[in-house]
């Protein structure tokens, strides 16, 4: 089997969000400061790794998703604390929070509401380049953060997951 060593930039779907995610990432850099100060001032959260191996059945994330660009409008009106709140109490052992505005009609604010009113582990879902995202998903309450290993060059994934682990997050690696 012969290994492509060479990364190019993803294009289609994946390259428009992923380049609309960079744009977001670099608007946060003039916060980091903050934002760091901020996750740090709250409680470690639980551990998103731990919740999955708990228990003897089958463990549970619900995710919490306005829009999908393939699928179109699953539910405009989802109010993502009171909907979290519900899967918790059904036995969600974490929930996913997408937060990518403009495609998925998610939010940081709502990462946010929910981490005000459950206390499952929460996963920000988004398309992730930088550190200041992961000092974004501490300071909103995230117990965990999404890594798209194809959205990534190969030596920036290993520094992100480290960044995680630096401020507290588990880290979820995706890979197709």
């Amino acid at each position: 089997m012969q290994v492509n060593s060479r990364w190019n930039a993803p294009t289609g779907p994946l390259g428009r969000l992923t380049a609309a995610a960079d744009g977001r990432a670099q608007a946060l850099e003039s916060s980091v400061a903050s934002l760091r100060e901020r996750a740090l001032a709250r409680d470690l959260p639980p551990s998103f790794a731990a919740a999955l191996r708990a228990g003897t059945t089958v463990s549970v994330i619900a995710e919490l998703k306005r829009r999908s660009p393939s699928k179109g409008t699953l539910n405009a009106g989802l109010e993502a604390a009171g909907r979290a709140s519900l899967y918790a109490e059904c036995g969600a052992r974490a929930l996913s929070i997408l937060t990518e505005p403009e495609e998925f009609g998610g939010s940081t604010q709502d990462l946010l509401d929910v981490s005000r009113r459950v206390s499952v582990p929460l996963l920000k879902k988004d398309f992730h380049v930088a550190e200041s995202q992961v000092w974004e998903a501490r300071a909103n309450g995230a117990s965990a953060i999404l890594f798209i290993a194809r959205a990534l060059p190969p030596d920036r994934l290993p520094v992100l997951v480290r960044a995680a682990r630096a401020a507290g997050l588990d880290a979820l690696v995706e890979i197709r």
